[in-house]
């Protein structure tokens, strides 16, 4: 593979792409063991590593602000003092576009080549998108970084109209959200009832009346099929039709569409680089967190895990990146 290094160049002991809670995460097991180590963080988000769920709860309704560490009153995982005291580095605004498994080396889009001893590519993933017309309009929004909670916040006001399109967790808790916020919520899903592989129907429709009885409008069983632009070029409003009627089509006004229908794992750098990847479940690791290359690891969303039960798969949780985090960095630091 050949590599194409036009800047600076950087040698450290660990490398973790990613941004996010793994990577600050294994960042902290790996200085417990490792004292000495040079460790670099490096992230597409221009933030340092911060905590996703309170984007779609607390943070979403102006309960606590950004600043401070989750849990107290902020939303990030270490304080930028945190970082210093403890010679970790975080590079931010920046993508890993080229990895050499062999000569050990990361090029970012910027250009510089980073050498590294252990690699944790923890790069998670990003919304899906719904490809239908008028996808792109502004006043469609998806929810998974803190620009995208910033901008949906400062949207959520009373009386604003807002179709929730996807009923997963996001989709529920930005609904919960905007409807605390005085917004006027309707929740558009594909699927007959909430959850239907998960919880029983008696669960389902508990946790429909929870949002009917505080105001929420159901459109279960529609798919979100267009959005339509008003005469300023915005949102004016969401096309649904019926799952079990093809050609029944509804159009709710709304000023604000909030589309939560899951991600894509971020795979494209594995892949490229030659690494084994499950195109449903992200990048094949072992019971260690490891690839097949010697010394790459993954963690967090985008690890596919060998499971005794389910077999491989990948879990998109809170716990998890956490969980795999600190599993993949003490076998990383020895």
């Amino acid at each position: 593979m050949s590599m194409s290094v036009v800047g600076k160049e950087r040698v450290v002991d660990y490398l973790l792409i990613g941004g996010g809670l793994a990577a600050a995460t294994a960042a902290l097991e790996i200085r417990n063991r490792d004292t000495h180590g040079a460790i670099l963080i490096v992230g597409e988000d221009e933030h340092r590593p911060y905590h996703r769920p309170p984007l779609s709860k607390e943070y979403l309704r102006g309960e606590i602000d950004r600043h401070g560490t989750y849990g107290d009153g902020g939303v990030y995982v270490y304080l930028p003092e945190w970082y210093a005291a403890q010679n970790v580095d975080v590079l931010g605004g920046v993508a890993a576009t080229e990895l050499d498994t062999t000569a050990k080396v990361v090029v970012l889009d910027d250009g510089t080549a980073i050498h590294y001893g252990m690699l944790l590519l923890a790069t998670g993933g990003r919304p899906r998108r719904l490809n239908v017309p008028g996808a792109d309009l502004p006043g469609v929004q998806t929810l998974r970084t803190l620009a995208d909670a910033d901008e949906i916040r400062m949207q959520l006001t009373t009386g604003k109209r807002v179709v929730v399109v996807g009923s997963g967790f996001i989709g529920l808790e930005t609904a919960a959200s905007a409807l605390s916020k005085g917004a006027i919520v309707t929740i558009v899903e594909p699927f007959p009832r909430v959850w239907p592989g998960t919880v029983s129907p008696e669960l389902s429709l508990y946790f429909q009346s929870q949002f009917s009885r505080r105001g929420a409008t159901l459109r279960y069983g529609f798919t979100a099929n267009e959005f339509i632009a008003g005469s300023d070029g915005r949102l004016s409003a969401v096309r649904i039709e019926a799952v079990d009627h093809p050609g029944t089509v509804e159009d709710i006004g709304c000023e604000l569409a909030i589309v939560g229908v899951g991600i894509r794992l971020n795979t494209e750098l594995a892949a490229s680089a030659g690494l084994e990847v499950d195109p449903q479940h992200g990048i094949v690791v072992t019971e260690r967190l490891e690839t097949r290359v010697a010394g790459v690891f993954a963690a967090g969303d985008v690890a596919a895990y060998p499971d005794p039960i389910g077999g491989r798969m990948h879990f998109e949780h809170w716990d998890h990146a956490i969980a795999s985090a600190q599993t993949a960095a003490v076998n990383m630091a020895g």
